[in-house]
């Protein structure tokens, strides 16, 4: 709810807004809670993919 109000009062209502003022947010935000702000400015999440890594065949070509 902080953080919220701390955007809306800042007029961040991008990503983009988030990465171009992240020199003030980096003042007045928690670091965790600024470091969370980076990496979705970045575009990184902290989704996780399985993947299924067992290969079931190879193909060649002769």
């Amino acid at each position: 709810k902080v953080t919220a109000l701390h955007l809306e009062s800042l007029e961040i209502q991008t990503v983009n807004d988030i990465y171009l003022k992240r020199g003030i947010l980096k003042l007045i935000e928690y670091p965790t809670t600024f470091d969370f702000l980076m990496r979705v400015s970045n575009g990184c999440g902290s989704t996780t993919i399985e993947h299924d890594d067992l290969q079931k065949s190879v193909g060649h070509e002769t």
